[in-house]
This record gives structure tokens, sequence and C-alpha cells, in this order.
């Protein structure tokens, strides 16, 4: 019985600081949709810069696939057998 006692405030601590970590994250996002926002308003692309990476990722990758394919013959998928 003593142990689901415990249990109880060691819970009720994780839960707080994680609603208290749930809370500086929306004041921040608060502080930054402001200038989100405004550029919007000016037309200006608003991405994380993660998805700008995958973005940039992919066009490189595009571009590497244009030249293979310029230099390579292309075959046909209804010539491959399978083995």
């Amino acid at each position: 019985m003593e142990q689901a006692g415990n249990q109880a405030p060691v819970r009720l601590e994780a839960l707080t600081r994680d609603l208290n970590t749930v809370r500086a994250n929306e004041v921040k996002a608060q502080s930054q949709l402001p200038a989100l926002d405004e550029a919007i308003t000016r037309g200006e692309q608003v991405v994380p810069p993660a998805v700008q990476q995958i973005e940039q990722e992919a066009a490189k990758r595009r571009a590497d696939l244009a030249v293979r394919s310029q230099r390579y013959t292309k075959i046909p998928r209804s010539t491959w057998t399978a083995s």
C-alpha cells in the first residue's frame, strides 16, 4: 500500500513539470507569432529551418537524378525481369 501512496506525489510532480514545459513552449510560440504574421503579410515564405533543409536536399537530389538520367540509358520497367 505504501508504494502506491508514494507513486501519487511522484506522478503529480512529473505532470507539473510537463505542464510547466508546455506553458513555456506556449509563451515562446505566442511571442513569435507577431513576427510570423508580419512576415506572411509581407509575402515572405515562413518555413522552419528543418523543412528548408529537406527541400534543399530534395532539389539537390532531383538535379543529380537529371544529370544521371542524361548520362545513362533508360531501360523501361516492362523489360525488367525477376531473377
